[in-house]
């Protein structure tokens, strides 16, 4: 089983589980301690997020999905 963790940057942290295998209290404690770690060892540029707002875009002006 493929095990992935995503944020708004993409995917996070992932692990192949053993065939057969289930998700227990313990196996997602430690997926979160892995994910932790990761975040904490990532470089300082990874660890940010970023947002652009384009001047003269309101909602109203967006295109209508059908």
């Amino acid at each position: 089983m493929l095990c992935i963790w995503w944020s708004v940057n993409g995917q996070e942290y992932w692990e192949l589980l053993a065939e057969g295998s289930t998700v227990t209290a313990d196996v997602y404690t430690e997926q979160l301690r892995n994910l932790k770690a990761n975040f904490e060892n990532a470089p300082a540029a990874a660890q940010s997020t970023s947002s652009m707002t384009t001047p003269g875009c309101t909602f109203q002006e967006r295109p209508r999905l059908n």
